[in-house]
């Protein structure tokens, strides 16, 4: 197992089994060290509102493992925590918590985890510069699905997650502020991508810079994406639900630039 940080730097994770109960003398069996967890419980109502006292059951019939609302965050924070293994979903919401979100990524990050949302837990828009740093690093643990809601994103940070990511599945930029004012350049930065789908869903609403108004915005998007030949080779299906882009724009746009094989999802 990997050494963690001081006790102060750690917020939490936990390894699941059957049950386990965590009180004031937060000892742990030595079994749940060895559990490898492929799904993850649902803090929602898990836990009563004793800090002394909390009981987490059945954990292996849940899938998801949420950490968002303020009592959720505060939880984690104040639980001495194991490393999760191997996960399925893992969806963390910044709120104000900052320091306990950074520390969360940097030190207890799941080794494995196929899906993984991060939030900025509010609605609205908040710069991703101060995590960008801290979640791709982390870029190989995630397997299939990485999901950004509610962020501030310019077009240097859209290159560096990209190039971070190109081996997860799928990446969803979800109600983000997409800023793409000039072509991406990536040549070999995607070598060996296994990106499949992209998904920009309400990137373009009114308040999100409607990209029907700015259309330069989704042209230097697929023009970047289109000096990648290893990206051509592997994307299938692009989504722009709610963007403001008609759809007979983004179809001849995408087809200017090889992507006429790509499924266009609006």
């Amino acid at each position: 197992m990997e050494s963690l940080s001081q006790p102060e730097e750690r917020c939490g994770s936990i390894l699941g089994q059957e049950k386990l109960i965590l009180g004031q003398s937060k000892e742990i069996n030595e079994g749940i060290r060895k559990t490898f967890c492929d799904r993850l419980y649902s803090i929602q109502g898990g836990f009563n509102d004793s800090d002394s006292d909390i009981e987490l059951l059945d954990l292996l019939t849940y899938k998801e493992f949420h950490f968002e609302t303020e009592r959720e965050l505060n939880f984690m924070k104040k639980m001495d925590f194991f490393r999760l293994f191997h996960t399925n979903e893992l969806s963390l919401s910044c709120m104000n918590q900052k320091k306990c979100i950074l520390s969360f990524i940097k030190f207890l990050f799941p080794l494995k985890v196929n899906r993984f949302c991060l939030s900025n837990g509010s609605f609205q828009l908040k710069s991703i510069a101060v995590y960008l740093n801290k979640i791709t690093r982390i870029s190989s643990r995630v397997l299939e699905e990485i999901s950004f809601r509610r962020f501030n994103i310019n077009h240097q940070q859209l290159r560096k997650i990209l190039v971070a990511f190109k081996l997860t599945k799928e990446l969803k930029f979800i109600d983000c502020r997409i800023s793409v004012l000039k072509i991406l350049k990536f040549s070999d930065s995607l070598k060996n991508s296994e990106i499949m789908k992209l998904d920009f869903s309400q990137c373009g609403t009114l308040i999100r810079r409607d990209w029907n108004d700015y259309p330069l915005i989704f042209l230097n998007l697929i023009q970047g994406l289109s000096t990648s030949l290893h990206l051509k080779l592997s994307l299938s299906e692009i989504t722009v639900n709610s963007t403001g882009i008609q759809e007979s724009n983004a179809r001849e746009i995408l087809d200017a630039n090889g992507f006429t094989n790509v499924k266009l999802a609006i």
